[in-house]
């Protein structure tokens, strides 16, 4: 016999990337009670927000338009070749073209239906420079303008090993979001010794440093 532990949040948790962690964390505590297009999305991460909020503004016209693979044998659509669809095998396939958009859908209903978390995590290995990081704030802000101001944004900066990793640039992402009075944390998963989804048992600590209230609920029971 296996028990899980769920948990509950009185307002819907959206994850917008940059990679599936936010998802795979939220479905792990039983969080995420939809499945959404940027889910498992591998997305480059100071691109991110500008991908949503492009998204969101033109009504995901250019989402899964004209795809194709690229060098590493993942789908991209042509207009954003920064954006991997790495989970699936035919872009073209009609099942997996009406797949999502059902999700598109249920998403753009979503947003608009009030307040809410995004939650998102950018690895500070990715970021390069501080043109990066400007990049990166300036898309934030312009996402911002399309959602809800009801809603939340909570950013986690993700660390492989170690919390000295690109520790210059990873310092000044962190005051320039700080500036932006964001809930941001810095999140080590230990790459080498757990693997890419890191601790589970540490997600709802790293939840709750991000300002997102979470309760315990009736556990999850089975057996396998």
């Amino acid at each position: 016999m296996y028990i899980e532990k769920r948990y509950k949040c009185n307002h819907v948790i959206l994850p917008l990337g940059c990679d599936c962690h936010p998802a795979y964390m939220l479905n792990a505590l039983h969080l995420r009670k939809w499945s959404l297009p940027f889910d498992w999305l591998n997305i480059k991460p100071i691109r991110t927000f500008e991908y949503v909020a492009e998204n969101i503004k033109d009504g995901f016209e250019n989402f899964l338009k004209n795809p194709k693979l690229n060098e590493e044998g993942y789908f991209v659509a042509d207009h954003y070749l920064y954006a991997e669809f790495m989970h699936e095998k035919d872009l073209t396939h009609q099942k997996t073209i009406h797949k999502f958009n059902r999700r598109i859908n249920r998403f753009l209903n979503l947003v608009k239906s009030g307040q809410m978390h995004f939650l998102h995590n950018i690895p500070v290995n990715s970021i390069q420079t501080e043109n990066d990081i400007n990049q990166y704030v300036n898309s934030i802000k312009e996402f911002q303008t399309s959602v809800s101001p009801n809603s939340t944004l909570h950013i986690y900066l993700r660390f492989d090993d170690n919390l000295s990793e690109n520790k210059l640039l990873a310092e000044k992402l962190y005051s320039e979001l700080q500036r932006l009075n964001i809930p941001i944390d810095k999140y080590l998963r230990g790459l080498k010794e757990y693997g890419i989804w890191g601790v589970k048992s540490y997600y709802p600590s790293l939840l709750a440093n991000l300002g997102i209230n979470i309760k315990v609920t009736f556990p999850k029971i089975y057996i396998k």
